[in-house]
């Protein structure tokens, strides 16, 4: 079924039901578009569902409740950031659920029920965790047009969520957590209530985790003006002690890809050893617009 297509094709998700495959299918990294397949067909064969929608990036996410439509990400909203939008089943049309004007990263979860979502952004580098469940009337706070509720997360170490998973029932989510001071680590954080963040892995190294080390540095987020006026974002580690001090400019690869708050050896052996760091995020760096 899935080779039934010129482009490059994988599948993403069964619904809830059982009765759909949700598949992704794309020919660049700015041109996807999401698949459906009725295995309760005689034949069932890979039939495109967001052609007709604006622009030409929709990445399938998760379910919703009850099959009723499916989570994308995409750059309809205003053909540059990567928003959270929702398909709905059987019409197929599109509900913009968050363009906050920063990429919605590659983290978007559903819990069992698709009671609970929630999914990353990618704010000036850093990850920021942001989710809605259906409202309950136990819920405090005014549901939207689609009975949902915003979920209140608890704050989180600057860092980058490179996965992000959902228990069934929403209330609690495991991540994996890069941060500047801590190399990736599984993280667990309650969305009611009690302990809310818990580190439950430990990768940090010796030099940085026992009483009298030299502790890591975590860096400052600065914007300096180009020729003609843009903003430039970088990230500034600076070494502990009175300066000046020398200084590295470390400019990421790409031509896509930023600089970001995760964990970086390199990084701290030279402030360890006096030297600063600059990581700018030039023009055309990844989450600042396509």
């Amino acid at each position: 079924i899935l080779g039934s297509t010129d482009r490059h094709t994988y599948a993403a998700a069964f619904s809830p039901d059982g009765r759909w495959l949700l598949a992704g299918t794309f020919g660049a990294n700015t041109d996807f578009q999401c698949c459906l397949v009725d295995l309760a067909s005689p034949e069932p064969a890979l039939e495109e569902v967001t052609g007709h929608l604006p622009g030409s990036f929709y990445e399938p996410g998760p379910w919703d409740v009850g099959a009723a439509g499916f989570y994308v990400r995409t750059t309809a909203d205003d053909g540059d950031h990567v928003c959270l939008a929702r398909i709905a089943l059987p019409d197929r049309t599109m509900t913009v659920v968050d363009a906050p004007g920063w990429d919605v990263e590659d983290n978007v979860a559903a819990s069992a029920d698709a009671g609970t979502v929630l999914w990353t952004v990618n704010q000036d580098g850093r990850s920021v965790l942001h989710g809605r469940r259906t409202a309950t009337a136990d819920d405090n706070a005014t549901a939207n047009e689609n009975g949902e509720t915003t979920v209140t997360l608890p704050s989180l170490p600057d860092g980058v969520i490179s996965a992000l998973t959902l228990s069934a029932d929403g209330s609690t989510a495991a991540l994996l957590l890069d941060s500047s001071t801590r190399p990736p680590e599984v993280t667990v954080v309650r969305l009611s209530g009690g302990e809310t963040v818990r580190y439950v892995s430990g990768t940090r190294p010796a030099a940085l985790a026992g009483p009298g080390r030299a502790p890591a540095t975590e860096p400052e987020l600065h914007h300096f003006p180009a020729k003609d006026g843009t903003p430039i974002p970088a990230l500034l580690y600076r070494p502990a002690g009175p300066g000046p001090h020398p200084a590295l400019l470390h400019i990421h690869g790409g031509p896509e890809g930023d600089a970001r708050g995760a964990y970086n050896a390199l990084f701290q052996c030279l402030l360890a050893n006096g030297i600063a760091v600059m990581a700018p995020n030039v023009r055309g760096s990844a989450g600042y617009g396509f």
